[in-house]
Formats: structure tokens, sequence, C-alpha cells
């Protein structure tokens, strides 16, 4: 996204805390407003996409996750499969659960 690179690049740390768009002056003496004022009202304007483009992802290969996050698919997967879903099915929809409860979690830490 543009105008967060325009502003990483000026010495802003950009990132989420909640669904908040937080920016934080982390270069060196003072921000220059008159080139980050309307960076900020485009971010403003933007700020859907910019969350979106915020929010961390689980990576696209289920094999190069974390360990707890397969065995919560595992699991989900296994549960799903108990009510009489199919396999693949059933591992479908628990994969979209568990990049939901990542995405979720990564915003509660405030990475």
């Amino acid at each position: 996204m543009n105008v967060v690179k325009q502003l990483v690049d000026l010495g802003y740390l950009v990132q989420l805390e909640g669904d908040e768009v937080v920016c934080r002056w982390n270069g060196p003496g003072h921000p220059v407003l008159h080139q980050v004022l309307p960076l900020f009202e485009e971010l403003k304007r933007m700020k859907p996409q910019v969350v979106e483009s915020l929010q961390p992802e689980l990576p696209e290969s289920v094999d190069s996750w974390a360990s707890a996050w397969r065995r919560a698919l595992q699991r989900r997967t296994k549960i799903m499969v108990a009510g009489k879903i199919t396999v693949p099915e059933a591992r479908e929809r628990a994969e979209v659960l568990v990049r939901e409860s990542y995405r979720s979690k990564i915003r509660r830490w405030g990475a």
C-alpha cells in the first residue's frame, strides 16, 4: 500500500492496534508536517484498505504453519467430520476458522 510505504520511508512505524491504524514517529528529529499531513488524510480515506493490508495472515501452505496452528486445524477438522461433514469440506471450513482465529489473536496482541 503506497501511503503506508511513504510514511514508513519518512520514518514512521505503521501498525494495527485492534482496528485502529497507529502511526508512531520513529525517525530522527521531527516529522515534516507539510509532507505527512496529506499522507495522514489519504490514510484516513483509505482506512479499510490499509487495515486489510496490515492484517497478518498465516502462510498459504498449511505445512509451513506453526505446530500449534496445525494442531488447531486438525482438532477442528475432526470435530466437523464427527458432525457428518466430508473430510475435504471439514478441512476447508476448519482452515477458514483457524485463519480467522489467528488474525483475531494477532490483532489482540497488537502485532
